[in-house]
């Protein structure tokens, strides 16, 4: 026979307390996946042809000529009020509230510890853009106030600056994260976390290729012009899309429905140490022979 149990739900004296150390303990370097994971599960909600990521060098007047690193997608929006609610720990759009699940903590708590100085929330929602600023301020993570029209509000309607900048259409959703780091004169394309650890020119391209192996059908990742060390801006390649670059592919089957990919990268020609996909025109990737296990 079961027994219901009753009793007072446990509450958290020192929320402050709380949030901060949920924060800090999470590892920085899930940052980027936490970002894209999220803007890829957005933008597959999108049309077909209109399934995007861009991740971009921006620069904004505030930070002089310094690039900030951003990441922006199409698919469903956010009013005012669910970007609002979406800042909070534990809260999310569209995902289930389980502990297994990704359901919008790992973006936040991923980011801030590196993004201080703060990471920018803009959305756009039936043709209404909302912004918000998460930073560290006086010791504790916050929603910024912004000053609007000598009101202070920290979720403000910015469709009109929007429209103006003509950077996106207000005709279709997106969203779009904008990484300040700890410092203004931080450059977060380059040097996401401040030198702690340091990233070289390709770290973007590179942890992609490490987080995602495959995409949802008809998502588009493009790398803009700043983020990758050649020039213009390059579409990434999942390694099973570029699985004729190789030399050799095998799949074995494994135990308990798994399946382990091996992909050999041989040397561009005899006698030369440079492997195949580090050189010429081809985008670089930096195993010689890799296994993936899905």
């Amino acid at each position: 026979m079961n027994t219901i149990m009753h009793g007072v739900p446990i509450t958290i004296q020192n929320i402050n307390f709380a949030v901060a150390r949920q924060i800090e303990q999470c590892p920085k370097t899930m940052m980027l996946r936490e970002l894209v994971m999220n803007a890829i599960e957005a933008a597959a909600s999108a049309p077909r042809d209109r399934r995007v990521v861009e991740i971009k060098a921006k620069i904004l007047n505030e930070f002089g000529n310094t690039r900030k690193l951003t990441i922006w997608n199409t698919g469903r929006g956010m009013s005012s009020a669910e970007l609002d609610h979406i800042c909070d720990l534990s809260a999310s759009i569209g995902k289930d509230m389980a502990l297994e699940g990704n359901f919008g903590i790992g973006a936040k708590v991923a980011s801030l510890p590196s993004n201080a100085l703060g990471m920018r929330y803009r959305s756009c929602h039936e043709g209404i853009v909302s912004q918000v600023i998460l930073g560290k301020r006086d010791g504790g993570y916050v929603k910024v106030y912004c000053d609007v029209e000598g009101v202070s509000e920290t979720v403000i309607d910015v469709t009109e600056q929007v429209k103006n900048e003509g950077e996106y259409s207000l005709g279709e959703d997106w969203t779009e994260v904008v990484l300040f780091g700890q410092r203004i004169e931080q450059d977060t394309v380059a040097d996401p976390y401040d030198g702690d650890p340091k990233q070289d020119r390709q770290w973007i391209a590179t942890y992609l290729y490490h987080r995602f192996y495959t995409l949802p059908e008809g998502v588009e990742i493009f790398l803009d012009e700043g983020t990758h060390p050649r020039d213009g801006r390059r579409q990434f390649k999942t390694i099973p899309d570029r699985s004729e670059s190789f030399g050799r592919v095998e799949t074995v089957d494994a135990a308990e429905g798994i399946k382990i990919h091996y992909y050999y990268d041989p040397p561009y020609s005899e006698g030369m140490s440079r492997l195949m996909l580090k050189s010429g025109n081809r985008r670089c990737w930096p195993e010689c022979y890799a296994a993936f296990a899905v």
